[in-house]
């Protein structure tokens, strides 16, 4: 999915990012 600043494990900003494993 591409979001900017995901929420995921950790904080980063990146334009595509994998899914939450």
């Amino acid at each position: 999915m591409k979001a900017l600043t995901y929420h995921g494990p950790h904080h980063v900003q990146v334009e595509n990012v994998p899914d939450p494993g």
